[in-house]
Protein backbone atom coordinates (compact mmCIF):
# COMPACT_ATOMS: atom_id res chain seq x y z
CA UNK A 1 0.00 0.00 0.00
CA UNK A 2 1.17 3.58 -1.20
CA UNK A 3 0.18 6.96 -0.19
CA UNK A 4 -0.90 8.87 3.12
CA UNK A 5 -4.27 8.82 3.56
CA UNK A 6 -5.53 6.99 7.43
CA UNK A 7 -5.95 3.29 7.52
CA UNK A 8 -9.38 3.58 8.01
CA UNK A 9 -9.61 4.42 4.40
CA UNK A 10 -7.77 1.30 3.19
CA UNK A 11 -9.71 -1.42 1.16
CA UNK A 12 -9.79 -3.23 4.74
CA UNK A 13 -12.48 -6.35 2.94
CA UNK A 14 -10.02 -7.06 0.01
CA UNK A 15 -6.79 -6.49 2.53
CA UNK A 16 -8.11 -9.36 5.38
CA UNK A 17 -9.29 -11.45 2.32
CA UNK A 18 -5.87 -11.63 0.47
CA UNK A 19 -4.00 -11.70 3.58
CA UNK A 20 -5.58 -14.71 5.03
CA UNK A 21 -5.68 -16.19 1.53
CA UNK A 22 -1.67 -16.13 1.69
CA UNK A 23 -1.52 -17.78 4.83
CA UNK A 24 -3.73 -20.62 3.90
CA UNK A 25 -1.97 -21.40 0.14
CA UNK A 26 1.27 -21.58 1.94
CA UNK A 27 0.70 -22.89 6.20
CA UNK A 28 -2.05 -26.03 6.69
CA UNK A 29 -2.85 -24.27 10.13
CA UNK A 30 -5.56 -21.25 10.77
CA UNK A 31 -4.22 -17.67 10.74
CA UNK A 32 -3.62 -17.12 14.25
CA UNK A 33 -1.56 -13.83 14.06
CA UNK A 34 -0.63 -11.05 12.08
CA UNK A 35 2.30 -8.68 12.56
CA UNK A 36 4.98 -6.28 11.04
CA UNK A 37 3.11 -2.85 10.37
CA UNK A 38 0.54 -2.36 12.79
CA UNK A 39 -1.65 -0.60 10.91
CA UNK A 40 -2.07 -3.02 8.28
CA UNK A 41 -1.92 -5.73 10.81
CA UNK A 42 -4.99 -4.66 11.79
CA UNK A 43 -6.61 -4.16 8.58
CA UNK A 44 -5.14 -7.83 7.92
CA UNK A 45 -7.00 -9.76 10.81
CA UNK A 46 -10.39 -7.52 10.96
CA UNK A 47 -12.11 -9.18 8.73
CA UNK A 48 -10.57 -12.60 8.74
CA UNK A 49 -12.45 -15.98 9.37
CA UNK A 50 -9.92 -17.00 11.33
CA UNK A 51 -10.24 -14.25 13.45
CA UNK A 52 -6.32 -13.69 14.46
CA UNK A 53 -4.61 -12.20 17.14
CA UNK A 54 -2.79 -8.77 16.52
CA UNK A 55 1.19 -8.84 17.18
CA UNK A 56 0.92 -4.54 18.02
CA UNK A 57 4.38 -3.47 17.07
CA UNK A 58 6.18 -7.35 17.45
CA UNK A 59 6.36 -6.49 20.77
CA UNK A 60 5.65 -8.70 23.51
CA UNK A 61 4.98 -5.63 26.02
CA UNK A 62 2.59 -4.17 24.27
CA UNK A 63 0.40 -7.68 23.17
CA UNK A 64 0.93 -9.85 26.04
CA UNK A 65 -1.28 -12.22 24.09
CA UNK A 66 1.56 -13.20 22.14
CA UNK A 67 4.24 -15.91 23.89
CA UNK A 68 7.37 -17.07 22.48
CA UNK A 69 5.64 -20.26 22.30
CA UNK A 70 2.57 -19.49 20.85
CA UNK A 71 4.68 -18.15 17.45
CA UNK A 72 6.69 -21.26 17.68
CA UNK A 73 3.19 -23.25 17.83
CA UNK A 74 1.01 -21.37 15.29
CA UNK A 75 3.18 -19.00 13.33
CA UNK A 76 3.13 -15.39 11.90
CA UNK A 77 1.66 -13.51 9.23
CA UNK A 78 3.52 -10.32 8.50
CA UNK A 79 2.49 -7.56 6.34
CA UNK A 80 3.96 -4.48 5.75
CA UNK A 81 3.30 -1.63 2.96
CA UNK A 82 5.75 -1.23 0.13
CA UNK A 83 7.40 -4.19 -1.84
CA UNK A 84 11.10 -3.98 0.21
CA UNK A 85 10.86 -5.61 3.61
CA UNK A 86 11.71 -2.88 6.49
CA UNK A 87 15.01 -3.18 7.82
CA UNK A 88 12.95 -3.60 11.49
CA UNK A 89 11.50 -6.89 10.06
CA UNK A 90 14.27 -8.57 8.73
CA UNK A 91 14.87 -10.78 12.02
CA UNK A 92 11.77 -11.69 11.74
CA UNK A 93 12.13 -12.89 8.56
CA UNK A 94 15.45 -14.91 8.47
CA UNK A 95 15.50 -17.08 5.39
CA UNK A 96 12.27 -17.18 5.06
CA UNK A 97 10.51 -16.50 1.30
CA UNK A 98 8.39 -12.95 1.11
CA UNK A 99 5.35 -12.93 -1.26
CA UNK A 100 4.44 -10.09 -2.29
CA UNK A 101 0.91 -8.63 -2.78
CA UNK A 102 -0.24 -5.34 -4.76
CA UNK A 103 -3.76 -4.37 -4.50
CA UNK A 104 -5.29 -2.29 -7.27
CA UNK A 105 -6.42 0.83 -5.42
CA UNK A 106 -5.47 4.03 -5.26
CA UNK A 107 -5.64 7.13 -3.64
CA UNK A 108 -7.22 9.18 -6.59
CA UNK A 109 -10.03 6.81 -7.48
CA UNK A 110 -13.68 7.09 -5.54
CA UNK A 111 -14.34 4.80 -2.80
Amino acid sequence: LRGRMDAVCWPARQISDEAEAVWHAAVPGRLDIVGGDTRIALLAGLNAYDKPSIFTDLDMRLAPWITSQRLRDHGMLLVWPGSGVPPRLLAWLGNIPVKTVLFDWSLRAPP
